[in-house]
Order: C-alpha cells, then sequence, then structure tokens
C-alpha cells in the first residue's frame, strides 16, 4: 500500500503511520483469510450485512467502514474514512483539497499529510491499492460503480486519519492503537 514515511509528516505522522500499518494488515488477513475461503464454504459478504435479518459478513470496504463506527463511537478524537475519485458510495468521494492531495496520492503512490484549516484537524492520506483480484471484479461489477476498469495494482483511493492538533502524546498514541485493534475484534 504505498512506502511509509513516518517523519516525513511532521506532528502525528508516526501516530498515522502505525494506524496505517496496523489497518493494512488487518485488512489483509480479513480479505485473504476470511473472505476468501469464507465465500468459497458458501459464506456472504454484502453491502447490508448489518442488517438484523441478514446472516453476512460485511465486503472489505465495509469492514474498514464498521471499523471507523466503532472508532467514532470511542472517547479518542481520531477519524477514518476510505474516499476515492471513483467512489462506489457518494458519501465517499473526494472533493476540492482531498481531492487535489490524492491526486498526488495516487501519482507518487505514498501518503500525503496536511492540517485541515475548515476543520482544524492533522489529516493524513495513505495510497489505498487494489492488491487482490476480488476488489477489482467487485468495484467494475457493482451496479452503482462510476469506473469499471480497475485494474489489480491500481490506486483505487485512498484510508484518510485525522486528529485534532497535531499533539499525540505517547499515551494517547499507544491507547489509539489498542482502540483500534478492538475495533477490528468488534467488527
Amino acid at each position: 500500500h504505498g512506502e511509509r514515511r513516518p517523519d516525513a509528516g511532521g506532528p502525528g505522522a508516526t501516530l498515522f503511520t502505525m494506524l496505517a500499518n496496523e489497518n493494512d494488515v488487518a485488512r489483509t488477513l480479513y480479505t485473504q483469510e476470511i473472505v476468501g475461503p469464507g465465500k468459497a464454504r458458501g459464506l456472504e459478504f454484502r453491502e447490508d450485512w448489518a442488517q438484523e435479518s441478514v446472516t453476512a459478513g460485511p465486503l472489505p470496504a465495509l469492514f474498514l467502514r464498521g471499523c471507523a463506527e466503532q472508532l467514532r463511537r470511542s472517547p479518542y478524537p481520531l477519524e477514518l474514512r476510505l474516499g476515492s475519485d471513483f467512489p462506489i458510495e457518494a458519501s465517499n468521494r473526494f472533493r476540492g483539497e482531498e481531492l487535489s492531495l490524492f491526486g498526488e496520492v495516487r501519482s507518487e503512490r505514498a501518503p500525503r499529510f496536511f492540517d485541515q484549516a475548515a476543520t482544524g484537524r492533522r489529516v493524513a492520506m495513505f495510497p489505498d491499492v487494489a492488491s487482490a483480484a476480488a476488489c477489482v471484479t467487485g468495484h467494475n461489477e457493482h451496479e452503482k460503480t462510476t469506473k469499471r476498469d480497475w485494474v489489480k495494482g491500481d490506486v483505487m483511493g485512498a484510508t484518510t486519519w485525522s486528529w485534532p492538533g497535531t499533539v499525540v502524546s505517547h499515551q494517547e498514541a499507544c491507547d489509539v492503537v489498542k482502540r483500534y485493534r478492538e475495533a477490528v475484534r468488534q467488527t
């Protein structure tokens, strides 16, 4: 998912880089160890997985969204989202400054760290690469897709993290990583 440069983003970059690495591992394991074998055994993974009447697991992108929802409920002001210039869900579309920065993430295949003046938050965008054929097929064939020619290895979007201000204490960083791991387990 692109080269990580922990010292390249000023204050907060180390926390974002740690979380991005945790997220990459969690999503890869989820996709390779749960979704793939689960589908082979007849389990379903669907967009409506969270509805009580549905017996299914979340698709990998919705797994990330589930983790983000869990983080939102925590006492820590960390935010996570997956965005793109060609999202399936319109609410995930990058606009304005984020769209411009995502263009750099895509072309350089490297993270970007910036301060978002409108929100007062430190933001990090990490490339989200189509690393599995199922990601490409799922997006290309989805009824809501706005792009049908994704190929394995494409930067399809960016995992975007944000934190208020630029200072993160050692204890906050440890607590936030622990909370992210709990969000993965709960999702």
